[in-house]
C-alpha cells in the first residue's frame, strides 16, 4: 500500500519476458506522449475502494486531498463503478484515470466537468422483463455469452414489436444494459412495450445517433478523414520507417479514392498471428489498405512512395481487421514499444469468445498516441453489416474502455484515426482488441471502442509466439 497523501504512478503490470532483451523505443516519440507522462499517473494509491468505505480509516483524507478545495467524494453508479470529486474549482489537468483501481469523475460548483461514468438511462416498461436465467451478470461477460443473448433480446423484443432491430447489446460495469435502436424509431412511442429490465439488470434505450460516434464509424466502407502522417500543429508523430516490424509501426496504403490531395491512408500494425496450416499475416484497418491492397512504411522525405513491405490477403467480416501477408523480407516481431516506464508487454495470447479475463486496464501503442491507457468499462454485442457467415452469430463483439474525462479537459490526449489497427491489451498481457474508434462529444464522450480480439480467432487465427 502506498504511504496515505503520497501519490504515485503504476505501471501496467507485465508478464516476465521469456529472453533477456533490450527495450524497443521509437526513434521519435510523439508529442501525445510526452504529454501524456506529464499527465497524471495511471493510478493513484494503490489500496482498492471497490468495495472499501472512504469515510473510514485512512482513506477520506486520501481521497480529500487528491485535488485542491475538494468538497466531497462518492461512490457513484450501481455496484460502485468510479468515484465522483465535487471541487470548487476545476484543477489544472492532468487529471489522473483512476483511484485506487476506479475510474474517476469531477465535477466544481458551476456544474463544469463530469458526474456520471455512463449516461443516465430512458427505461423501458419496468414491469417487463426478459432473459432472467442464463446470463452471468458477474463482471463482464464473455463474447460468446453476450452475442448470445444479445440474440435472445432480439427475438423477444420483436414478437413485441415486430420491425425493430437491435442495432447493438451494451453491458457495463456497472451491471447496466444499454440498447441502440435505428434512428427512425421514435423510442418515447415503444417505451411502454419494451423491456425494462435484462436479466435481471436495467436497461435503458437510445438512437444510434445519440452515440455520437464519428460518422464513418457505423460504416466500415465509409470514407474516412485522412490523418497525414507528418507533424500537425507542431506535434510530432512517429513516421519511422522501422527495419524491423512490431505493433504500433506507422503503415500506410495509397487509396485516391479517399481525398483528391492526400490519398495516402496511414493507420497502425496490428499484430503477427497465423492459421492453422502455419501461414502468418500482419493485422491492420482494413479500411487502411487501398483498393491495389499494397501496404507499405511511410515515404522517406521528397519520396512519394514509402518501401512496400506486403499485401492484403484476408478480411475478417463486419470487424474493420484485414490481414496483411507480409513480404518475404520483412521481419515482424510481437513485442510493442517500451511504455514510459520502460516496460514492454509479452503477449500471452489472443483472448478467445468463452473467455472472461479478469483484466481491467486497457493499453495501446501508437505512432499518434505512444502508451495510451484507459480502464475496460462495457462490452458490447454490435448487427453485423453483412450477412452473417456461416456458424457466426449475427452479431459482433467489441470492449469499451475510458479514456478519462473529456469535459473541460481540453489537453487531453486521445486516439486518432490513425490509431486504427492497434492492438488493445490488458495487464495480464491479454490482446483483447484492436482500436476502432473514439468518440470526442456527447454523452458518450472519453470512451472508445474495439473489435474483439475473439473476432480474429473465430476466424481461425491465433497469435504468433
Amino acid at each position: 500500500m502506498a504511504t496515505p497523501g503520497i501519490i504515485r504512478k503504476e505501471a501496467l503490470p507485465q508478464a516476465p519476458h521469456p529472453r533477456p532483451f533490450h527495450p524497443p523505443r521509437r526513434n521519435i516519440t510523439p508529442t501525445a506522449e510526452r504529454l501524456s507522462s506529464k499527465h497524471a499517473p495511471l493510478e493513484l494509491w494503490s489500496k482498492e475502494l471497490k468495495d472499501a468505505d472512504i469515510f473510514e480509516g485512512d482513506v477520506a483524507p486520501v481521497l480529500y486531498n487528491i485535488f485542491p478545495g475538494t468538497v466531497d467524494v462518492a461512490h457513484m453508479g450501481n455496484f460502485r463503478s468510479h468515484i465522483l470529486f465535487v471541487v470548487r474549482e476545476l484543477p489544472p489537468a492532468p487529471w489522473p484515470l483512476t483511484v485506487g483501481g476506479l475510474p474517476i469523475t469531477i465535477v466544481d460548483d458551476d456544474e463544469r466537468g463530469r458526474v456520471l461514468l455512463f449516461p443516465r438511462q430512458n427505461t423501458g416498461n419496468l414491469s417487463r422483463s426478459i432473459c432472467r436465467e442464463g446470463f452471468d451478470t458477474e463482471g463482464l461477460p464473455s463474447d460468446d455469452d453476450l452475442c448470445k443473448l444479445a440474440v435472445r433480446v432480439s427475438s423477444e423484443v420483436q414478437r413485441v414489436v415486430p420491425s425493430l432491430r437491435i442495432l447493438e447489446l451494451m453491458f457495463t460495469t456497472e451491471r447496466t444494459f444499454y440498447v441502440v435502436l435505428e434512428n427512425r424509431i421514435q423510442i418515447r412511442n415503444i417505451e411502454s412495450m419494451l423491456p425494462g429490465s435484462i436479466a435481471n439488470c436495467l436497461v435503458g434505450y437510445l438512437n444510434d445517433e445519440d452515440m455520437r460516434r464519428p460518422r464513418w464509424a457505423a460504416d466500415l466502407q465509409a470514407k474516412r478523414p485522412i490523418e497525414p502522417p507528418y507533424p500537425v500543429f507542431g506535434r510530432s508523430i512517429d513516421d519511422t520507417a522501422y527495419d524491423t516490424l512490431r505493433p504500433g509501426v506507422m503503415i500506410c496504403s495509397r487509396n485516391p479514392s479517399y481525398h483528391r490531395h492526400v490519398n495516402t491512408v496511414p493507420t497502425t500494425a496490428g499484430i503477427l498471428v497465423e492459421n492453422g496450416v502455419g501461414d502468418r499475416f500482419m493485422t491492420a484497418a482494413s479500411h487502411g489498405i487501398g483498393p491495389h491492397g499494397t501496404v507499405a512504411l511511410p515515404s522517406p522525405p521528397g519520396e512519394v512512395d514509402g518501401k512496400a513491405i506486403g499485401k492484403a490477403a484476408v478480411e475478417i467480416p463486419d470487424t474493420g481487421v484485414g490481414l496483411v501477408e507480409l513480404e518475404k523480407d520483412v521481419e515482424f516481431l510481437n513485442e510493442t514499444f517500451e511504455d514510459s516506464v520502460g516496460g514492454v508487454p509479452a503477449f500471452s495470447h489472443m483472448v478467445t469468445s468463452q473467455e472472461k479475463p479478469k483484466g481491467r486496464f486497457s493499453c495501446l501503442n501508437s505512432p499518434y498516441t505512444g502508451n495510451l491507457e484507459g480502464t475496460i468499462v462495457m462490452k458490447s454485442a454490435r448487427l453485423r453489416s453483412t450477412s452473417t457467415p456461416k456458424g457466426r452469430l449475427p452479431y459482433v463483439a467489441y470492449l469499451w474502455s475510458y479514456c478519462g474525462q473529456e469535459e473541460d479537459n481540453e489537453d487531453k490526449v486521445r486516439p486518432t484515426d490513425g490509431s486504427c489497427g492497434s492492438a488493445i491489451w490488458d495487464e495480464n498481457s491479454i490482446v483483447r482488441g484492436f482500436y476502432h474508434y473514439h468518440v470526442a462529444e456527447g454523452l458518450w464522450a472519453g470512451f472508445s471502442a474495439a473489435v474483439s480480439a475473439s473476432e480474429v480467432v473465430d476466424a481461425g487465427y491465433r497469435l504468433v509466439s
